[in-house]
């Protein structure tokens, strides 16, 4: 049985110097609403330093010392400003060691907490987000929790997951893009409410390269999985041609199709006949889209509506095409895009967005 603890146990070497100590007990650091834990684990026959889900079911989310695990679970952590994060076994012998990202005062103590988000942060002022010197958020493993802010990929490993833009992130396979998944969009891939005593939620990048969702609330006897990303051949990234102006669907089995008022020609699709910048100019309905990957030369506008937008389009001579979609941060905006449309796939499920594709000549395209 593991022994839960209401409140972390430091023996402070010096004002800027604090430990954590693990016995046999497997004695854990418990959040303040009992959300997540932390402390050893073990796996196989070899013990880690690690966060959990606390209680049933057990699902580890964050795992420090991956590649130099202990062989039993006595052992301590140490915190200082000049060696960073250290975890040493029963021997005294460190076995791993994580630097600090920020300095402190000299005599500023330092405090460490396990927050129900499931952040471990090391701090000099608890009262204080600015005081933050480390958080285990900073340093994702293969689980994402609500409230992680992805980055440049950190992982060494073969697949990794990260932001590329302020809202494009990617599944990678070592220096090659294999997916590009479709979180900005209202009804995609997110994880929209935070972490509750009756709600968790992780995004998982298997060791596959997939992505899975899974979802946990009171109600449950076992997480609920769900794959993400890949969910068919459509899913791979460009996989129809790079700025091809076309876009994948499974009828049942993949097919590339132009877009409208686009016909195919060596490989690519090009406009039949061109947009004459005018109100002759319409646009035609796609629903069910995974909206077209956005680059430089995307345009946004934050709290535009659909007719707005589409005006805006129809003003913007190289506006290839334009959608009305809930950005997580400005709520509905408007997204032009102004060059080829790259990625982008038609789902069969009703899921995805309405892409809205200029066309020339109103008799090509619905009158709004």
């Amino acid at each position: 049985m593991f022994r839960r603890l209401s409140f972390l146990v430091f023996i402070f070497t010096s004002a800027l110097s604090l430990e954590i100590l693990f016995s046999e007990d497997n004695e854990t650091i418990v959040s303040p609403s009992s959300i997540f834990e932390l402390g050893l684990f073990k796996d196989g026959t070899r013990w880690y330093l690690g966060i959990w889900f606390k209680g049933f079911p057990r699902k580890v989310v964050w795992t420090g010392n991956r590649e130099s695990p202990l062989n039993s679970a006595r052992g301590y952590i140490q915190i200082s400003m000049s060696s960073g994060i250290q975890l040493f076994n029963e021997s005294g012998y460190m076995t791993w060691k994580i630097n600090l990202t920020r300095t402190a005062a000299a005599d500023a103590p330092l405090t460490a907490s396990l927050s129900d988000t499931g952040n471990l942060i090391v701090s000099y002022n608890n009262n204080n987000p600015n005081g933050i010197l480390w958080q285990s958020f900073d340093e994702p493993g293969d689980v994402l929790l609500p409230g992680m802010d992805l980055g440049m990929g950190l992982s060494s490993g073969r697949f990794y997951y990260y932001r590329e833009t302020a809202y494009q992130y990617y599944i990678w396979e070592f220096s090659t893009k294999m997916y590009r998944v479709d979180p900005i969009y209202y009804g995609t891939i997110s994880l929209p409410r935070a972490t509750t005593i009756n709600y968790h939620a992780t995004l998982t990048l298997l060791a596959t390269g997939s992505l899975s969702l899974s979802e946990w609330t009171s109600e449950d006897t076992e997480w609920k999985e769900m794959l993400i990303a890949p969910s068919d051949t459509c899913d791979k990234y460009a996989t129809c041609g790079a700025n091809t102006n076309t876009y994948c669907s499974m009828n049942p089995l993949k097919s590339c199709e132009c877009f409208p008022g686009f016909r195919p020609l060596r490989g690519n699709c090009v406009r039949k006949s061109p947009v004459t910048c005018s109100d002759d100019d319409g646009f035609q309905l796609l629903k069910n889209m995974k909206l077209p990957e956005t680059d430089s030369w995307t345009i946004l506008y934050e709290g535009v509506g659909l007719e707005e937008c589409k005006e805006r389009c129809l003003k913007t001579c190289n506006c290839t095409a334009f959608a009305n979609t809930d950005m997580p941060i400005s709520g509905w905006s408007c997204v032009m895009w102004t060059v080829s449309l790259a990625d982008t796939r038609r789902y069969s499920t009703n899921r995805g967005q309405n892409l809205y594709v200029r066309v020339a000549g109103l008799a090509m395209a619905i009158r709004w």
